[in-house]
């Protein structure tokens, strides 16, 4: 084998678990934990700017189904592969906490990325009945698949003490991850250049997680020496997320701004999906 498929057989013939804790310099640690906290932040705003505006306008249901498996994967893959370093905590709980930090940090990107699908339970776009039990139906089978692959695997991290299998399985969810990855952001490049505007999406969480990301995967690198499989998802969804960022500030402040008393200033929208985003706003729908 040779190529991108030779270095995957590789990794998983060789797949070992991290079995030691990093031993982290005090200003790399601080940098760890100055990213980890400005996570809430950043990612909050996707949450509570479409509640505010009470329309998902721009955002792609595809997209947020797509990112929570691949954020689930990545969760998994990072407890699978950390598995070792995280029953050392028992012993070592205070030593072990600069080692955590890559998994406190991508576990409150999962939770808090998780519950921006939500958004388009309670205001679908197109809001009619087709649209919205869709979404429904999405939501209730992404909590039921989702928790439950994360706390099997916990659990089988817990109580094997990190056979081949068991890393091979890890590499696998990174791997799996990071092709999710490619595919994740491709349905909501598309609808930001169908409807020209970032409408209900967070330039804050887009440019925090997007452009600064890198430094997260600086930080993954460098100063926690994760695996390739832990790190690359965030690479590359740093790329499409810079992207998309650039694509949506070129079309509303930059050349592709529309200009005042268009056709789609006058009517207050853009249609996204056959009918467009009903004015009216919120649905009804609770979940």
């Amino acid at each position: 084998m040779s190529g991108l498929f030779g270095l995957i057989y590789h990794g998983l013939k060789h797949a070992e678990c991290k079995v030691q804790l990093e031993d982290m310099a005090p200003a790399s640690a601080a940098v760890g934990v100055v990213l980890w906290l400005v996570l809430g932040p950043a990612i909050l705003p996707s949450i509570t700017k479409p509640i505010k505006m009470k329309s998902t306008e721009g955002m792609s249901p595809m997209t947020l189904l797509l990112t929570n498996l691949q954020q689930t994967f990545a969760v998994v893959n990072t407890i699978l592969m950390k598995s070792p370093q995280i029953k050392m905590c028992a012993a070592y709980p205070w030593g072990c906490q600069a080692t955590m930090l890559s998994l406190y940090q991508t576990a409150t990107a999962w939770i808090l990325l998780f519950f921006v699908f939500p958004t388009v339970v309670w205001y679908p776009c197109p809001d009619d009945e087709k649209t919205r039990n869709q979404n429904v139906r999405l939501w209730r089978l992404q909590q039921v698949f989702c928790f439950g692959l994360v706390a099997a695997t916990s659990c089988w991290a817990l109580v094997a003490d990190c056979p081949l299998q068991l890393a091979m399985a890890g590499k696998l969810f990174g791997y799996a991850s990071s092709i999710l990855m490619i595919f994740r952001f491709w349905p909501q490049l598309q609808i930001s250049c169908i409807t020209r505007t970032a409408g209900s999406i967070s330039y804050i969480t887009y440019a925090v997680t997007g452009i600064g990301g890198f430094a997260g995967v600086y930080f993954q690198v460098v100063a926690a020496k994760e695996h390739i499989t832990t790190w690359l998802p965030l690479f590359v969804g740093n790329c499409f997320q810079t992207v998309i960022l650039l694509t949506c500030a070129f079309y509303d402040f930059g050349p592709g701004k529309r200009p005042r008393g268009s056709a789609e200033d006058k009517t207050g929208k853009i249609e996204q999906g056959e009918h467009g985003c009903d004015e009216k706003g919120a649905s009804e729908t609770r979940v």
